[in-house]
């Protein structure tokens, strides 16, 4: 999704506000992951599939979307929160758990490739930060699916990984709908994205992972939060070296 095409989608009105029930959903989810505020909008042509943008980022010079958003859509939008946005065909339609769970593991994937976009990470560790950030976001998802079972941590991890593939395989080229009606389906799509794609990321027991809980705990906005992140990650990549990493 480029910056222009979300500019053009809020003025010509295929991006609005969103309190569906996904929307709120996915909001709700979001905040047990993330310490960041998050702000919904459907769209009904501005994305192909579920992303998350920081509301800084700028739409035009010095005019940024959180920005625009208040004065074209009357949103109250926070200095620092997330803007997700979601397809309008997915906010409109009956999401099971399994489905939400599915578009939450891509807009966690989006969340990540955002970190590692923003080249926070030195080159020659980049690739294995990110293996061990969906690892741990993956751990989290298993924590909540148990304690409070409010999500499908498989359904999750099949979003993520297709998300953070884009990383090794740039944007699916598929015009297949995001949203799979079965887990057969999806099994199908995982062997089709392994055919086609020389890179699929996958959950594995035995991979680097951090506490992503503690890590929520002491953040206070999403400047720390990235700080503290990359910090963890970097520490565990670098344990087995005894080399320590300075920021």
């Amino acid at each position: 999704m480029r910056n222009e095409t979300l500019l053009e989608g809020i003025w010509q009105g295929d991006v609005v506000s969103s309190q569906s029930r996904m929307s709120k959903e996915i909001q709700h989810l979001l905040k047990l992951m993330l310490p960041l505020h998050t702000v919904c909008l459907s769209a009904n042509s501005a994305v192909t599939c579920s992303r998350i943008i920081p509301e800084e980022i700028e739409l035009l010079p010095a005019l940024s979307l959180g920005d625009i958003l208040a004065e074209e859509l009357s949103t109250i939008v926070p200095p620092g929160s997330m803007i997700v946005v979601l397809k309008d065909h997915d906010c409109k339609a009956v999401m099971s758990k399994q489905d939400i769970s599915f578009q939450l593991g891509l807009i966690i994937g989006d969340v990540l490739l955002g970190i590692v976009g923003d080249g926070v990470f030195p080159l020659q560790y980049e690739t294995e930060a990110l293996r061990v950030m969906a690892n741990s976001y993956c751990s989290l998802a298993e924590s909540l699916e148990r304690k409070q079972k409010t999500i499908c941590s498989t359904r999750f991890q099949n979003g993520l990984s297709k998300s953070v593939s884009e990383y090794w395989n740039g944007p699916a080229q598929s015009t297949r709908k995001t949203t799979l009606k079965s887990s057969n389906e999806m099994v199908l799509f995982c062997r089709y994205l392994k055919a086609t794609s020389p890179y699929i990321w996958s959950r594995k027991a035995n991979q680097k992972h951090v506490n992503l809980s503690k890590i929520y705990s002491k953040s206070r906005n999403c400047h720390t939060w990235k700080v503290d992140i990359v910090e963890a990650v970097l520490g565990e990549i670098l344990s087995d070296t005894g080399q320590v990493y300075n920021h």
